[in-house]
C-alpha cells in the first residue's frame, strides 16, 4: 500500500441508495462526523486482567449536518404520500429504511477519497429548527446508525489515484456494492 497522507477537509459529493432504486444526491453537507465503535475484549485471572484485546465491533455512527434536499430528507425518514393528497407527507408509526451512503472527499490539496456506508439507517427522527431572527439559515441534524453489512463492515474507503478507473468512481457513488471492492484473481 503507497503511504499516503490524507486529511479529510470537506465532503464534495453524498449520495444514498435505497436497494433497488437510484442513487439519490443528499444535499449541500456541511459536516459529518464519523465514529467507529470497538469492543474490548479483557482476559482475568484472580480478579486481575492479564490481558487486553481490542477488535472491531462492525458498527459506528455518523452525525451530519447540512442543507438536505428535500426527497433525500422524505425517503431517509421513511415519509411517505402514498395515501396523501399530492404534495403532503406523512411521518408516523413506520420504518427507517436501510441505505447505502456514499461520498467523494477532499484533502487540503483536492486528493480525492470514495467512502461507502452500505448498511445505514437514520437514528435519530426529523429535527428542524426555524429562527427568523438569525442571519444564517439552520442546517439539519441527522444521526446515522452503521451496522456491518454481509461482510462484517460497515466502512469502505479508497483513496483515488492515477491508476483508478473512471467506471469504478461511477458505480461506487451510484451503486456500491461489495463486488466493487472485492479482490478479483487474475487468471
Amino acid at each position: 500500500m503507497q503511504q499516503t497522507e490524507f486529511s479529510e477537509y470537506s465532503i464534495k459529493e453524498m449520495n444514498l441508495n435505497f436497494g433497488n432504486q437510484n442513487s439519490m444526491p443528499a444535499g449541500c453537507i456541511g459536516t459529518c462526523e464519523e465514529a467507529l465503535e470497538v469492543k474490548i475484549l479483557t482476559k482475568k485471572c484472580k480478579g486481575v486482567v492479564t490481558k487486553k484485546k481490542t477488535k472491531h465491533s462492525g458498527g459506528g455512527e455518523l452525525k451530519i449536518t447540512g442543507h438536505m434536499l428535500l426527497e433525500a430528507y422524505y425517503t431517509m425518514h421513511g415519509m411517505k404520500n402514498a395515501d396523501l393528497a399530492d404534495g403532503v407527507m406523512s411521518f408516523g408509526s413506520g420504518s427507517m429504511p436501510s441505505m447505502c451512503i456514499t461520498m467523494v472527499v477532499l484533502d487540503e490539496d483536492d486528493n480525492v477519497k470514495l467512502k461507502a456506508y452500505p448498511n445505514s439507517t437514520v437514528s435519530s427522527g426529523p429535527a428542524r429548527k426555524i429562527d427568523a431572527s438569525s442571519e444564517e439559515i439552520a442546517e439539519v441534524e441527522l444521526t446515522i446508525s452503521l451496522a456491518a453489512d454481509s461482510n462484517g463492515n460497515c466502512l469502505y474507503e479508497k483513496i483515488v489515484d492515477p491508476t483508478t478507473d473512471e467506471e469504478l468512481m461511477t458505480k461506487w457513488m451510484t451503486n456500491f456494492n461489495y463486488d466493487l471492492v472485492e479482490k478479483k484473481e487474475v487468471a
